[in-house]
């Protein structure tokens, strides 16, 4: 009995050879990879089954696999020890040096009759593949340009052909032939793959996405010169263009939650663009807010809030409360909130700071100075 279930694709490469072309157990186990036992038993359980060939275009691959193979049982019952906080082991997790050896012994110390260290880890895993999709950002440090080398060309070589080599071909050849494919035959790899918890695939140092409800899940990549594809039990679930292997990302905004999608659609020029739209103070905030920041994106939340607080308090007092936060040093959304929810923004700063333009210069030191 194979070692583990073989993918539908390979499943159905299997009956097309043994049915279609009568190829034996060991020849199809090198055309499609697997062990001659692995074939052998697929054949028998096709046999079963009364599976014939063609397959109907109603047998999709998770009916295939049913047909097959028997459901796998699951065991139920009570848990009987002490159950360990997993979010307080995720975060544990999140530092430097940490296994789940070290929780698990603290955990064990307090429960001596509690789980097993292989139980344990099978449970946190289990919990882990709960937690909700995140999502991918890209950070770019500049402008790039990637050249690939594709090598030397191959090189022509023209040789005198006799006839007595053409009266062989058309003897013996020519009445074997086939007429070409409609279709010019592409190369294409495929191979295996898990979705990450931010939806996408990595394939040759590039991540593709998928779509979000796919995210954790297995899936299958078929890799050509020019395209990547990715199939989830058989279904076709993504296309992209190739990329090069440059550690970026292709996000398709069909692909991601719609949480994601309104974030995604802001950039740091459009923010600044919008921000300036509202006066001199607000463009000067946001400029603060993402310089701020190790990565401006991690200001798009506070820069977003503060320009759609125009919509409740208008132009002129969003600036004018900007202008409040700047004097006090305030760098985020609930200050400036704040600020208006309290009508300070049309009232004066103390010695008369409010009436003159915020002081910003490269040479003056800010309060991350002293940090």
């Amino acid at each position: 009995m194979p070692a583990e279930r073989l993918e539908m694709r390979r499943v159905r490469e299997i009956l097309r050879y043994r049915f279609e072309q009568g190829l034996g157990h060991k020849s199809i186990a090198i055309r499609v990879g697997a062990a001659p036992s692995t074939v052998r038993e697929t054949l028998r359980r096709a046999a079963i089954a009364e599976l014939s060939w063609p397959l109907g275009d109603d047998v999709s691959d998770a009916v295939l696999e049913g047909a097959l193979h028997k459901a796998a049982g699951t065991k139920t019952g009570h848990r009987r020890s002490p159950e360990p906080d997993w979010a307080l082991v995720h975060r544990e997790l999140k530092r430097k040096h940490m296994t789940l050896q070290i929780p698990w012994d603290e955990y064990i110390s307090r429960h001596p009759d509690g789980y097993r260290c292989s139980r344990y880890c099978d449970l946190y895993c289990g919990w882990a593949m709960k937690l909700p999709v995140t999502m991918r950002q890209d950070h770019a440090a500049g402008d790039k340009l990637f050249v690939d080398y594709a090598g030397d060309t191959v090189k022509r070589v023209l040789r005198r052909v006799g006839v007595t080599r053409r009266q062989l071909f058309d003897e013996l050849d020519r009445p074997a032939l086939r007429p070409l494919p409609v279709e010019r035959y592409v190369f294409a790899e495929w191979r295996i793959r898990r979705a990450g918890l931010d939806y996408h695939v990595e394939i040759e140092r590039h991540y593709y996405s998928v779509p979000y409800r796919f995210a954790r899940e297995q899936v299958e990549a078929r890799i050509t010169a020019n395209t990547i594809e990715i199939f989830h039990k058989g279904e076709r679930i993504a296309a992209h263009r190739r990329s090069s292997g440059n550690g970026k990302h292709t996000t398709i905004p069909d692909h991601m939650p719609s949480a994601h999608r309104r974030f995604a659609d802001w950039t740091i020029e459009r923010i600044q663009r919008e921000a300036s739209a509202m006066g001199p103070n607000v463009a000067l905030l946001c400029e603060r807010i993402l310089a701020d920041r190790p990565h401006p994106e991690q200001g798009f939340r506070a820069c977003l809030g503060i320009i759609r607080l125009n919509k409740s308090f208008g132009r002129d007092r969003v600036n004018g409360a900007c202008g409040r936060a700047l004097e006090i040093g305030a760098r985020t959304y609930g200050s400036v909130r704040s600020i208006l929810d309290n009508h300070l923004d049309r009232t004066t700063a103390p010695n008369g700071s409010a009436s003159h333009e915020p002081i910003h210069h490269a040479n003056i030191r800010g309060p991350r100075y002293y940090h």
